[in-house]
């Protein structure tokens, strides 16, 4: 790889600006602040800046598809934004804000644990990531449990046999 293509983890995090921070979403749902998620959900300073935004952009494209036609039935009911929606409030914040905020955090932190599981295969990297599989598909559970709470469906369905 050329010189010309190598961005350090130092210089990314020295170039990047606080205003980057903020991930403008579609209107309705909210904005979220990348520190926010990196503190949130224990993600460490190794990941860059950068690798981080576009882990949390992926998430929320996701999280947006997956509450579409909810949100869609929210501003047929004259609700233009997520904030608008009536919902409890928990520590000054909406649950349903909360919710949000936990499925694209989830779901950013799954993605992340994926995209590095092949950095260390040493067996002392092997034995560590197959500690973080379960991870990764607890916090994709816990993100969709998010969603679920949001639109207001079950989170498990179970029948007797």
């Amino acid at each position: 790889m050329s010189e010309a293509g190598f961005q350090s983890v130092s210089n990314s995090v020295a170039n990047y600006k606080p205003d980057d921070r903020i991930i403008t979403n579609d209107g309705f749902f909210p904005n979220i602040d990348t520190a926010d998620i990196r503190s949130g959900f224990r993600i460490l300073e190794s990941i860059t800046a950068d690798r981080l935004r576009q882990a949390v952009i992926r998430s929320m494209i996701s999280v947006n598809r997956d509450l579409s036609s909810w949100k869609k039935t929210q501003i047929s009911a004259g609700f233009l934004k997520l904030a608008d929606v009536s919902s409890d409030q928990i520590d000054g914040q909406s649950t349903l804000a909360t919710q949000y905020f936990q499925a694209v955090g989830c779901y950013t932190r799954a993605d992340l644990i994926d995209s590095y599981r092949d950095v260390d295969r040493t067996r002392h990297g092997r034995h560590e990531t197959d500690d973080l599989e379960p991870a990764s598909g607890d916090l994709r559970r816990d993100g969709l449990y998010a969603i679920r709470d949001i639109i207001g469906e079950q989170r498990v369905a179970a029948a007797l046999i």
